[in-house]
């Protein structure tokens, strides 16, 4: 058996209060970063495609549906590369706001570019049980965007395309609802 003298007690309460106060640090680093990448997503969601994290989520997307697609040829037409997207070239912000779901298998979100505006449920990862994948997710979208594609702000021809993207930043957010330090990454203004 070990016994602290008075020294090492000591010793042991101050590494406790440091290693406490830089977990309060840390902690309103965290929510400084919710509330600013909130901010952003409310300003311009398209602030997201420059990021690493979303390029990877991009790639391993539609990874997933081309292996899942049976060599049946995908339905997604969009870039791995993400700043390579058209959406970058419209000169509307992207605005995204979190808003309250009806289950906790979805979340609710406004997207707004320019005048198109759509309340959207989006599954969250969480819902997407083992037999299900992105491809579910990525359909479930599709089918609420589709009814309202004629009203984005770009020619006709090109609807498809960006609507595809739309898809993919929303399933993004649908992904990043399970994970406790992105919660937040949308919320109601």
């Amino acid at each position: 058996m070990m016994y602290f003298d008075s020294d090492h007690i000591q010793q042991l309460r101050q590494l406790h209060q440091q290693l406490a106060a830089q977990n309060d640090v840390i902690e309103s680093m965290l929510e400084l970063s919710k509330t600013r990448l909130g901010t952003l997503l409310t300003e311009d969601a398209r602030s997201l495609l420059a990021t690493p994290k979303f390029a990877r989520f991009v790639r391993l997307m539609l990874a997933e549906m081309a292996a899942n697609s049976g060599g049946v040829p995908l339905p997604v037409q969009i870039s791995a590369d993400p700043c390579a997207w058209l959406l970058l070239s419209l000169p509307l912000p992207l605005r995204l706001w979190r808003l309250p779901a009806d289950t906790t298998d979805t979340i609710g979100v406004r997207a707004e570019l320019g005048k198109w505006q759509q309340v959207l449920n989006v599954p969250t990862a969480e819902a997407l049980v083992s037999n299900e994948s992105a491809m579910q997710s990525w359909e479930a979208i599709a089918a609420q965007i589709e009814q309202s594609m004629p009203q984005l702000p770009i020619a006709p021809a090109l609807q498809p395309f960006l609507a595809e993207e739309l898809m993919c930043i929303l399933c993004y957010l649908g992904e990043c609802e399970d994970s406790e330090a992105d919660r937040s990454v949308v919320e109601q203004s």
